[in-house]
């Protein structure tokens, strides 16, 4: 089948689409991926790759961008020449595309905003909420990473989510290795967004026996061990020698950091949040505001248990993986297929 599958470069997005094109292309689909947000270092040299540097969605006043973005998509789709559109960014949905159009929600700003700032989406917000109902409403088959991802969509969004599949992330675990395992903690993402809450864990590290090291954008002062902006590569080498892994998000609609340090064999400590207890529980270690210093001092002392964690996360990762997420797909496919036919 020829497909074309769209994302973002801003994230984790950016990840899962590398992921499932290159298991595609070994399955023997014929695929393009598009990308749009900024110009990313590199692209992956074994896929059919196009990008469009503009703005996303969410960002402020994207209109204008979005418009040449749409029209860019519109003459990469003529020339390809796809069976089916797979849109991983919310906004180009109902351009009138004549084929099945499968759509996965990795977050939004409603559902963000809601856990986040746990108050309404302000009205100025309201044209984002309109050019994205727009786009879903066209979508043949929806798709989430997580189940409680969909059940806030649900509670967000005025749609028929009838036409709705659950499909885990996955990554390769020829990317993650296990190596030796040494005194230090490891967290990664942008401090700057309000939901990975990295303030938290920030502001623990002075009474903390062991090192923390954070992977990502930092624009503000720091008490960890900052390691910036990792290649792929680099940050492997990390998630490979951390004994622990933390998450201190308010809200993760999946959390590939997570499964990444877990096939590198981490002891998991995650904020207790429904998304990260779906993919987790029983393999991972969960804590409440007010209980991270107390869950990381007993978990830095306790050997034992954190190597029964990282055996147990490293276990669970193992049904995280890249050839499980693409069969899912491939079956999604299909069934969008039977779903544009049916309508």
């Amino acid at each position: 089948m020829r497909l074309l599958i769209t994302g973002d470069t801003a994230g984790g997005v950016f990840t899962m689409v590398t992921e499932l094109a290159e298991g595609l292309n070994a399955e023997g689909w014929h695929v393009t991926v598009a990308t749009f947000g900024p110009q990313p270092a590199q692209l992956p040299k074994n896929i059919r790759w196009f990008h469009h540097t503009s703005k996303l969605e969410w960002q402020p006043d994207p209109w204008a961008e979005l418009e040449s973005a749409g029209e860019w998509l519109r003459q990469l789709v003529s020339r390809e020449k796809p069976e089916l559109l797979h849109f991983n960014t919310l906004c180009h949905g109902n351009m009138g595309w004549r084929m099945p159009l499968v759509t996965t929600i990795h977050s939004c700003v409603p559902t963000w905003w809601s856990q986040v700032k746990q108050s309404p989406l302000p009205p100025e917000w309201n044209r984002y909420r309109q050019v994205v109902c727009r786009s879903l409403e066209a979508a043949s088959l929806l798709i989430t990473p997580t189940q409680a991802l969909l059940h806030a969509l649900q509670l967000t969004w005025p749609l028929d989510f009838r036409n709705s599949l659950v499909i885990p992330n996955g990554v390769n675990p020829s990317h993650f290795h296990v190596a030796p395992k040494e005194p230090f903690i490891l967290s990664a993402g942008r401090f700057w967004d309000e939901a990975k809450n990295l303030q938290a864990l920030d502001a623990m590290v002075p009474s903390l026996e062991w090192p923390v090291y954070l992977a990502g954008e930092v624009n503000a002062k720091s008490n960890c061990r900052l390691l910036g902006q990792l290649k792929p590569e680099e940050l492997a080498g990390w998630y490979a020698r951390a004994s622990i892994f933390v998450s201190t998000a308010k809200y993760e609609p999946f959390g590939l950091a997570v499964l990444e340090a877990a096939m590198s064999g981490c002891a998991l400590l995650l904020s207790d949040i429904p998304s990260l207890r779906e993919n987790w529980s029983g393999s991972a270690l969960f804590f409440r505001p007010g209980q991270l210093d107390t869950a990381l001092s007993d978990l830095i002392r306790n050997a034992d248990l954190r190597a029964d964690l990282q055996r147990q996360a490293w276990e669970r990762s193992r049904g995280l993986s890249q050839s499980v997420m693409v069969s899912h797909y491939m079956t999604a496919y299909e069934q969008s297929r039977r779903y544009a036919c049916a309508s």
